[in-house]
């Protein structure tokens, strides 16, 4: 069968469209940078290309970190293979395949989480060729407020946090604000879950009586405070320190109401004439008081009255 000039021409573009990928010519898998840095929750791109950049869409791209054959992410076939995919990154990671054909072979890591952390490998292969390359990643979050606890039995006062990655810088303080960091052991621990969490401590048998713990970021990122906690009075019992504290959050109340009764008491004061059994006693009081004024009105006119007749008659009888 004869193949017409429209047929040839299709096989030349296809064949030329792969020359790339069925060819053995050399390549290498290079990345900008060996370390990337972000934030927990954040997206980052881990990139990767190929020197000369080569079609990658008929190659082998496989990402992974410690198990060769439990991938983050791998293509394969012109397709994504997700069969033996790590589970924690289901979902996750993603190729740029529209730019696979330019040799870019970079990988996106969605929602980052604290177990990212760690070495990657990007292994390009063709049926003649492997190559790879490397990069570090590090997940930074800044952990929980550090809260101070007593450990009587060896009076030591431990200062811990969690959520912290890296360890953050640790600064302890007596009252006068003297540093006392280089008096504490501070260290890094990860619990089963592998989650960080800081730990330090210090021997409270000082002339002090007033220490401050500060934990902050050794990257800070813009708009993060530091996180400060001052506690523990040191020479006193764990009930005492209690006992004061619920005092001292008493105070405002106690002050409030007071308050609220000197006020009472002034308004008593200067409205007390106002007051309702005030004015009736005092209305009744008046009232009794104009009532006996008028009935003695009354009798004295009466005698009035009575006394003028018989003055009267007494004159007629006379004449």
């Amino acid at each position: 069968m004869k193949m017409t000039f429209p047929s040839w021409s299709c096989l030349v573009l296809l064949i030329l469209d792969n020359v790339d990928v069925f060819s053995a010519e050399k390549f290498v898998v290079q990345s900008p940078t060996k370390l990337v840095v972000a934030y927990i929750d954040e997206d980052v791109v881990l990139p990767a290309f190929l020197s000369p950049s080569i079609n990658a869409k008929g190659l082998e791209v496989r990402w992974y970190k410690d198990d060769y054959s439990s991938p983050v992410h791998l293509y394969k076939h012109q397709k994504t293979e997700n069969v033996n995919q790590l589970h924690s990154f289901k979902g996750r990671t993603e190729l740029f395949l529209e730019e696979l054909k330019m040799g870019n072979v970079s990988l996106t890591l969605r929602g980052l989480r604290l177990t990212d952390n760690g070495t990657y490998k990007c292994l390009v292969a063709s049926p003649e060729l492997t190559d790879d390359t490397q990069i570090d990643v590090t997940i930074l979050a800044i952990g929980t407020h550090p809260s101070i606890s007593v450990n009587t039995e060896q009076n030591l006062l431990e200062c811990k946090a969690e959520g912290w990655n890296p360890e953050p810088d640790v600064r302890w303080a007596d009252g006068s604000g003297a540093n006392l960091t280089s008096k504490a052991n501070t260290e890094l621990l990860k619990d089963q879950n592998g989650s960080p969490h800081v730990v330090s401590l210090i021997d409270i048998n000082r002339k002090s009586n007033v220490f401050s713990c500060l934990m902050r970021s050794k990257t800070p990122k813009p708009n993060w405070e530091s996180k400060l906690h001052i506690g523990y009075i040191s020479g006193v019992q764990e009930w005492m320190v209690a006992f004061i504290f619920l005092g001292l959050l008493c105070v405002p109340g106690l002050v409030l109401t007071l308050h609220k009764w000197t006020q009472l008491k002034k308004i008593e004061k200067l409205y007390d004439e106002c007051l309702p059994v005030s004015c009736l006693w005092k209305e009744i009081k008046e009232m009794s008081r104009v009532r006996n004024a008028e009935w003695k009105r009354i009798c004295d006119s009466a005698e009035q009255v009575k006394n003028q007749p018989n003055n009267h008659f007494h004159k007629n009888n006379t004449l």
